[in-house]
C-alpha cells in the first residue's frame, strides 16, 4: 500500500499540471483571437480603448495653442462637446479635445496619463464630478476597480457576444464591409478630437425626438441640482494635479431636454478654490429642444453644435481664454 503512495502523488501532479498547461494554452488562444478579432467587439468598448489608451499617448495639441483644453465626462460629454466648433469660436487662442468616455465618468486617472504622455492642459471642462464623496473607503486598486480587474484577468469574456452581433449586424452589408465600416468610425474619433455621434440609441427620423417626447421619470417642476462634494480620494488626487500643472478646473453647464427638469436660474461663477482654480460656471444645465437629441439622453448632430456654440458664447462672455 505504502509502495504505491508516491507514485499516486506523481501521478496527480502530472494531471494537475496538465491542466494548468492545457488552461494556458486555452487562455493564450483566446487573449490572440481576441486581439485579432479587434473590430468585432461592441462599439462603445472600442471607442473608449481608443480614447483612454490610444489617443492620450498621442500629441493633442498643437504647439501653438495658447490655451489647451480637456472636456471630461461619460457618453452625455462625448456625444455634446465639439472640438472644432469650440476652437473656432476663439480663432486660434483655443485647442481642444473631448476625452469624454462612454459609460465611465471616472477621468483623474485619464488626466494623469495624458499628462505623463505630454498633454498638459490649461483647463478641463467637467459635466460630471469626480468619483468618490467624503464617505469613501480607500480600498487598493486591486479590489476597487471591477472592470480593470476583468479587462486584465479575462480580456475576452464578451468575445463571444460582440462576435455573434458582429455577424448578426453584417447580414446585409458582409463582414469585411462591417469590420471596414467599424474601422473607420473608432479611428475617425482621432479626427473629430474626441467627440462621438452615438447613434446606436436612435430609433427616429433624421435622429432627432420628436418635439412632444417625454419619459414618465421627467421632472418639468422641479430642478436638478448637480451635487458636488470637494472632499475624497479623488478631489485630493485632482487637486494635486492642478497644483502641479496649473490646470484650471471648471465645472459646466450640460444639456437636457426641455420638459426633462425645470429651467435653472444662472447663479454666476462659484469659485470653490482659487490656487489652483476649481470653480462652477452657471447652472447645472442648459436646456434644448427635444429635437436636439438622437435620445433621451444624447445630442445628435445638430444639438451638439447648438450647445458647444452656447458653451463657447458663454465661456466667453465670462472671460475665460482671454
Amino acid at each position: 500500500m505504502n509502495t504505491r503512495t508516491p507514485i499516486t502523488h506523481a501521478s496527480t501532479r502530472r494531471s494537475a499540471l496538465a491542466f494548468v498547461l492545457l488552461a494556458g494554452l486555452v487562455w493564450l488562444g483566446l487573449f490572440w483571437a481576441n486581439k485579432q478579432l479587434h473590430y468585432v467587439h461592441a462599439g462603445s468598448d472600442l471607442i473608449h480603448h481608443q480614447k483612454s489608451q490610444v489617443l492620450p499617448a498621442k500629441p493633442l495639441f498643437p504647439p501653438s495653442a495658447t490655451y489647451r483644453v480637456l472636456a471630461f465626462g461619460n457618453s452625455k460629454t462625448l456625444s455634446a462637446f465639439r472640438p472644432d466648433v469650440f476652437d473656432a469660436h476663439f480663432k486660434g487662442r483655443v485647442a481642444s479635445f473631448n476625452m469624454g468616455l462612454p459609460g465611465d465618468s471616472a477621468f483623474v486617472g485619464l488626466l494623469e496619463y495624458a499628462i505623463r504622455h505630454g498633454n498638459r492642459p490649461t483647463h478641463i471642462l467637467l459635466q460630471e464630478p469626480w468619483r468618490g464623496s467624503v464617505a469613501e473607503v480607500e480600498r487598493p486598486w486591486l479590489i476597487k476597480d471591477d472592470r480593470r480587474i476583468l479587462d486584465t484577468l479575462v480580456p475576452f469574456r464578451r468575445l463571444p457576444r460582440d462576435l455573434t452581433l458582429f455577424v448578426f449586424q453584417a447580414r446585409k452589408s458582409g463582414l469585411q464591409a462591417e469590420w471596414r465600416r467599424v474601422e473607420a468610425e473608432v479611428n475617425g474619433v482621432a479626427s473629430t478630437r474626441g467627440w462621438y455621434f452615438i447613434s446606436a440609441q436612435s430609433h427616429y427620423p433624421n435622429d432627432a425626438l420628436p418635439d412632444d417626447f417625454r419619459l414618465p421619470t421627467d421632472t418639468p417642476q422641479q430642478t436638478a441640482p448637480r451635487k458636488v462634494e470637494f472632499a475624497g480620494a479623488e478631489y485630493e488626487r485632482l487637486l494635486a494635479l492642478a497644483k502641479d500643472h496649473g490646470i484650471e478646473v471648471l465645472f459646466v453647464p450640460y444639456a437636457i431636454r426641455d420638459g426633462q427638469a425645470a429651467p435653472q436660474a444662472d447663479p454666476g461663477t462659484q469659485v470653490h478654490v482659487t490656487q489652483p482654480k476649481v470653480a462652477t460656471l452657471g447652472p447645472t444645465y442648459w436646456t434644448l429642444p427635444p429635437s436636439s437629441f438622437s435620445d433621451p439622453v444624447h445630442l445628435n448632430r445638430v444639438g451638439s453644435q447648438r450647445y458647444t456654440q452656447r458653451l463657447a458664447q458663454y465661456l466667453d462672455q465670462l472671460g475665460e481664454f482671454h
